[in-house]
């Protein structure tokens, strides 16, 4: 995918283990800096600057499938840990519990934290 260095791009990226290139051409908003920065350090995407570097990022995919599996491992290791509905169940908990019982349950206390 090719896309702007937006957080929401990058997080459906991240979850669906789709290689991404950032669109850094025209330069970077500063509003996307910190997802840059987050890419560059985690070597979860690639970013460019003009639009002949697409090419140039796609063919060293290809020659070196190596890079876009470390890629993808990488984008493997920055998944969420809980799923969306555990994140809802412990929404229900805490509005049908009081707080303190919630808090009670050891996943919980250290997500608190």
């Amino acid at each position: 995918m090719v896309s702007r260095p937006g957080t929401g791009t990058t997080s459906e990226a991240i979850i669906s283990d789709c290689p991404l290139i950032m669109n850094g051409i025209g330069g970077i908003m500063p509003q996307e800096t910190v997802t840059v920065r987050y890419a560059e350090r985690h070597g979860i995407a690639r970013t460019i600057r003009n639009a002949r570097e697409i090419a140039a990022v796609l063919d060293a995919w290809e020659q070196s499938p190596r890079e876009l599996d470390d890629l993808k491992k990488n984008m493997r290791k920055r998944h969420p840990h809980n799923h969306p509905r555990d994140i809802l169940e412990r929404a229900m908990d805490c509005r049908i519990a009081p707080v303190d019982r919630v808090l009670d349950k050891p996943q919980l206390r250290q997500d608190v934290r």
